[in-house]
């Protein structure tokens, strides 16, 4: 927020003129609204999602459009494939893709930390079975970033395609919460196995931690909830009514 020209914010409309009460999504400029620096976080500080402030603000019709549109992705009068996107067909791709970098760079720098250590034995330094470890630690996280990568691409093919439907939507969201799920374990276990240097405060590999860990906990990318939604898709199961 600290450097955006605009803010999209959604906003609770009442009721007006026999309309239902519904919730719009605006685009505000910056002269409109005053950032609150609240953004006190472990991770993702570099998102500076601070509180938005805005008093008696008009925000002209053009400038807004029901939520409901966007979550459908009909866009009326939009053409383009890429704006009729239901926004839970994409928006995980946009919570996820960030944590892919981040945890490609934690592998980057666990190495620089490691490496050594597999140097030393090939020189005959050290005994060989104290680099097997690392050789098997680096081979697994680098296999598990590219498991997630393909996932990811899988997901942003399908939204590229644009031939969405009810199970794109489910599938996308497991997919998405899947590898979010995958990359921050691979990060956890990257920093339990690079040593005490690894535990400073200061550590680049500890900023990688918080951000993949933080990212992954990120209400759009729980595994539980995505699951449950693509089982019930795929098995037909609906919640009994309540009477």
């Amino acid at each position: 927020m600290d450097f955006a020209d605009w803010a999209l914010l959604a906003a609770r409309v009442p009721e007006h003129r026999g309309g239902a009460a519904h919730v719009r999504v605006c685009a505000v400029p910056r002269s409109d609204y005053r950032v609150e620096d609240t953004w006190r976080t472990i991770g993702l500080r570099g998102t500076g999602s601070h509180t938005v402030t805005l008093d008696s603000v008009l925000v002209p019709e053009y400038r807004s459009l029901p939520l409901d549109v966007l979550l459908a992705g009909s866009a009326p009068g939009e053409s383009s494939a890429c704006h009729r996107i239901p926004l839970k067909a994409a928006n995980g791709l946009t919570l996820a893709a960030p944590l892919l970098g981040s945890a490609r760079a934690a592998l980057s720098r666990w190495w620089q930390i490691v490496g050594s250590k597999v140097t030393a034995s090939r020189e005959g330094v050290t005994p060989p079975a104290e680099a097997a470890p690392f050789e098997h630690q680096y081979a697994r996280a680098e296999g598990e970033i590219d498991a997630a990568l393909l996932l990811l691409e899988s997901v942003a093919r399908r939204v590229d395609e644009a031939h969405w439907s009810a199970h794109t939507i489910a599938r996308n969201g497991r997919d998405c919460a899947l590898a979010a799920d995958l990359l921050a374990g691979t990060v956890g276990k990257l920093v339990r196995t690079a040593g005490t240097r690894a535990q400073d405060e200061s550590e680049e590999l500890q900023r990688r931690w918080r951000d993949v860990t933080c990212g992954a906990g990120h209400s759009g990318l729980q595994f539980p909830p995505a699951a449950t939604a693509y089982v019930r898709f795929m098995t037909g199961w609906e919640p009994p009514r309540t009477p």
